[in-house]
């Protein structure tokens, strides 16, 4: 691991999240992968169709300047729910 910083902070109900942000964080630390997480304060650890949406995108502008997206955790009081353990994103 090469770092671990928060990027973006946010209400009890949402949070904005810019892509270009990360890959922009992403490129200046010179990572070849990338972990994401964010929190979901409810223990609901499933992930919104607006949060899946993002990590597809993230996925994608990560991809084209090869970056690979490893994982995108949501994280709750009783555990973590994995995108890539549900396969909501291909690992090359």
């Amino acid at each position: 691991m090469i770092e671990c910083e928060e990027l973006f902070r946010g209400s009890i109900s949402q949070t904005a999240i810019y892509p270009q942000e990360i890959l922009q964080e992403a490129l200046a630390k010179n990572a070849s992968a990338l972990i994401v997480a964010h929190n979901h304060p409810s223990d609901n650890p499933l992930p919104s169709t607006a949060g899946q949406e993002l990590t597809k995108v993230l996925a994608h502008a990560l991809q084209l300047v090869d970056i690979q997206l490893l994982d995108h955790y949501i994280v709750r009081g009783s555990g973590f729910f994995s995108f890539s353990d549900a396969e909501l994103i291909e690992i090359e």
